[in-house]
């Protein structure tokens, strides 16, 4: 009767176990389940909520680059408009009226380029232009040298950094704005300025360019360590739904057979006193 008993109360744990299994689909939910393996399965999952948190920052770090090397590349194609005007005023055969014209295109050109570098802020921070700072010591757009706005960002779970190079385009802006092209010879000086402040621009693309692309690559790389973690965790704690079932249809037939042999041995005592009456 006693083996019948501790039959049962095994058969009842079985089937709880398998209920739990198949309710919430985790083979191990606590430790009560399994100690070892759900420390592990802890620390796994802090990893996973790690590498998210790197990959939002790193996320960020890509928007603003993007804003940032867009804005590089829509300054060069304003340069490069740029340049043509300052070629036809340098022109010697170009009357005055016309110099004046294109005196005012440069004048265009360069207000829509300052705009460009004014607005490329992403979450109200901008690495093309001057930092201003709180005691307005530091204004964008002069060609006094200044503070550039570089900015250290979270690579790794590790707490790597690597840090994102801000630049100045807007000193180079302002030394082409102290250039006007109202004469021929004046026209081929700010020829002069453009050329070197072209370089500046086109590096700081490229620049731009690399450090998305090493961005990019980074977030991918979280994202493949992230996967291997959750499909690690999914192996370690998640339940076999198919197995579970089964076993639970098992446990409940053996539950049955349980309940009739504990039926036929309370009857068993009963039966033995009818013989002697």
């Amino acid at each position: 009767m006693t083996l019948l008993l501790n039959n049962r109360s095994r058969l009842d744990a079985d089937s709880k176990a398998s209920q739990k299994a198949i309710a919430t689909g985790l083979g191990v939910t606590d430790v009560y389940d399994d100690g070892a393996t759900k420390a592990v399965a802890m620390r796994i999952q802090s990893q996973i909520g790690a590498t998210a948190a790197v990959s939002e920052r790193l996320s960020m770090a890509q928007g603003l680059v993007t804003v940032a090397r867009v804005a590089s590349e829509r300054l060069l194609d304003q340069m490069g408009h740029l340049k043509e005007v300052i070629l036809k005023a340098a022109d010697t055969a170009t009357s005055e009226t016309e110099r004046a014209s294109y005196d005012q295109e440069y004048r265009q050109i360069l207000g829509d380029a300052k705009a460009i570098l004014a607005d490329a802020s992403y979450r109200d921070v901008n690495i093309l232009i001057d930092l201003t700072l709180d005691n307005g010591t530091s204004i964008p757009f002069n060609t006094t040298p200044g503070v550039v706005n570089s900015q250290d960002v979270i690579v790794s779970t590790d707490g790597d950094t690597t840090r994102i190079q801000a630049f100045r385009l807007d000193m180079n802006w302002s030394r082409l704005n102290q250039e006007g092209i109202g004469s021929p010879e004046a026209a081929q000086q700010a020829l002069g300025v453009w050329e070197e402040q072209w370089t500046v621009f086109a590096s700081a693309a490229n620049k731009l360019g690399a450090t998305q692309k090493s961005l990019e690559n980074r977030q991918a790389s979280l994202m493949n360590q992230s996967n291997a973690h959750a499909a690690g965790l999914g192996a370690m704690v998640d339940a076999d739904l198919a197995k579970e079932s089964a076993r639970q249809q098992a446990t409940d037939l053996k539950i049955q057979l349980s309940n009739q042999a504990l039926s036929i041995a309370n009857q068993a005592p009963q039966i033995l006193l009818r013989l002697f009456q």
